[in-house]
């Protein structure tokens, strides 16, 4: 090997290896202002401990202050019922209820004011008088010449410090959909007996525990009505049991009962001149809410209003309306007290059919609702009883009604015997607006909202974590370059001097003061959300 020209081999002491001397320029690094690089407030262990401590109490309020919460629920919200069809130039029924969510009952709600928004514009309603209540109910004043989709916007009291707005969709027309409705009409099973014999319940079924009309029917194999029959009944299951009677003009014999078990077993024997006749039918009553009673279904000419009892098993609140073409035209709240039945006198406006209508729940009225038709017009009450009677049909049917008595109280009796028995249908009364869901939904937005910004908070966390980490990685590297520099130094006269750890220093305590001030900032936060949800 040879050695470079520009050095000379030497020995060092009793070793005999040989040596090439290399020129190097070592690095001493110096403290900044003459101070350690490890000294200081902010590299005291209790400094360490006490934003260990901090953190962990942060996260404790952040947690706390969650669980202390309570989910934003809604307070109340609102229902609108009423008519989805309304008849021009004819005031608006409707009925208003609120819930209360927390105790998840009704609540009255007080309406202050109502708009009608048309393609033309706004139009201000009156408020008729109304009862407020579980539910409440009023009525609008009618829109002259609506026709056509609008908006029904209300002005509602939910209660006492708050009120808000309801749009209901709604249309107006004016196109009259008059249905007449026909007679009831005879089985057309083919007669078996001498004299025909049928009951007819009252509305759609016997009510339990009410009063109940029935009438039996005698006809002969032909259809005639026949009267002056001796007609013995029983009534198993009802109170009174039996009885007798003789059938009028219309072939009609009206009894009263009432049923007080799940079945009422009828059995009927008629007789006349030889002839006779025998029928026996079971009836299964009906959990009815009430019965509408009334003497006449016709209001002709100047006669006065048709009062109508709604009679209730037990005192209560009973809802009834007055419905024309399918749309509602007045709406009432009645209530049954000591066993007193409410009368409603009905004054039918205009000329045409009418259904009333009764039910015990506001928004359904079920299985237990009575309906029944009302009559309106404007000729003689003979003029309208003999077109109502005596529709045309053929067979037995036919028979019947071309021979029914037009006058007196036969024809009353045919009149409510064959309108009476038919299951009107009744018109439920349609949900316009209800403000649950979007209730719900801005609950729902508020609570996500909290959510998000509790987690926000908790992610602050990892904030404080990647500061800490930045500082031990700068620290790290001071304190890697410190003992770097301290083995150099030991080399004497070859140690270069380059400056100090200014920018690492620097740096670090930059990383320092961030981290005091979100944890101390982050501390407020959480005391502050704790004292909020507390």
């Amino acid at each position: 090997m040879t050695a470079p020209s520009s050095y000379t081999p030497q020995i060092t002491g009793s070793h005999s290896a040989l040596l090439w001397p290399v020129k190097a320029e070592c690095v001493i690094i110096r403290s900044v202002n003459n101070a350690s690089p490890n000294d200081g407030f902010f590299q005291a262990r209790r400094t360490r401990i006490g934003l260990v401590v901090a953190t962990a109490l942060y996260l404790f309020l952040v947690c706390a202050a969650y669980l202390s919460r309570t989910p934003i629920t809604p307070s109340k919200s609102i229902a609108v019922f009423g008519p989805s069809i309304v008849r021009a130039n004819n005031e608006i029924p409707l009925r208003i209820i609120g819930f209360e969510h927390a105790s998840r009952r009704h609540s009255p709600v007080i309406a202050l004011g109502a708009t009608a928004r048309t393609s033309a514009g706004d139009s201000t309603l009156r408020l008729k008088p109304g009862k407020w209540g579980t539910p409440s109910y009023l009525h609008l004043s009618d829109l002259p010449g609506q026709t056509g989709v609008f908006d029904l916007i209300l002005d509602l009291q939910a209660s006492e410090d708050t009120s808000r707005k309801v749009v209901a969709p709604m249309t107006a027309y004016d196109a009259p959909i008059s249905v007449w409705p026909t007679a009831m009409g005879l089985p057309d099973k083919v007669p078996t007996q001498a004299l025909q014999i049928e009951v007819l319940t009252e509305g759609p079924g016997l009510a339990l525990q009410l009063l109940n009309t029935v009438w039996i029917r005698v006809t002969d194999t032909s259809g005639l009505p026949v009267s002056g029959v001796a007609v013995s009944w029983s009534a198993l299951g009802a109170t009174p049991s039996k009885g007798i009677g003789e059938s009028d003009a219309a072939g009609l014999v009206a009894i009263q009962v009432t049923p007080n078990n799940l079945s009422t077993r009828f059995t009927v024997d008629a007789e006349k001149d030889g002839l006779s006749g025998h029928q026996e039918q079971t009836e299964q009553p009906l959990g009815r809410a009430a019965i509408i009673r009334t003497s006449r279904i016709i209001q002709a000419g100047g006669e006065p209003p048709i009062s109508l009892a709604i009679v209730q098993p037990e005192d209560g609140v009973i809802f009834c309306d007055l419905v024309k073409d399918d749309a509602w035209i007045r709406t009432w709240h009645l209530e049954t007290k000591n066993g007193e039945p409410p009368i409603v006198q009905v004054d039918l406006p205009e000329t045409g059919v009418y259904q009333f209508q009764c039910y015990s729940h506001f928004a359904k009225p079920g299985d237990g609702a009575d309906s029944l038709y009302l009559f309106r017009t404007s000729k003689s009450r003979l003029s309208l009883t003999t077109e109502l009677l005596r529709a045309e049909a053929g067979g037995r049917t036919g028979r019947y009604r071309d021979n029914s008595p037009v006058v007196g109280p036969a024809a009353t009796h045919a009149l409510l015997a064959s309108f009476r028995t038919k299951a009107v249908d009744v018109v439920a009364p349609a949900l316009l607006a209800n403000t649950r869901k979007a209730d719900a939904q801005v609950a729902r937005i508020a609570n996500d909202r909290t959510r998000a910004r509790f987690m926000l908070l908790i992610g602050a966390s990892f904030g404080m974590v990647i500061l800490w980490a930045v500082y031990v990685g700068i620290q790290s590297a001071i304190e890697s370059r410190v003992r770097l520099a301290e083995a150099i130094a030991e080399l004497g006269d070859m140690a270069v001097n380059v400056g100090p750890l200014t920018g690492l220093m620097r740096a670090r305590m930059l990383v320092q003061v961030s981290l005091v001030i979100l944890v101390l900032a982050l501390n407020v936060l959480g005391m502050l959300a704790l004292y909020q949800y507390m």
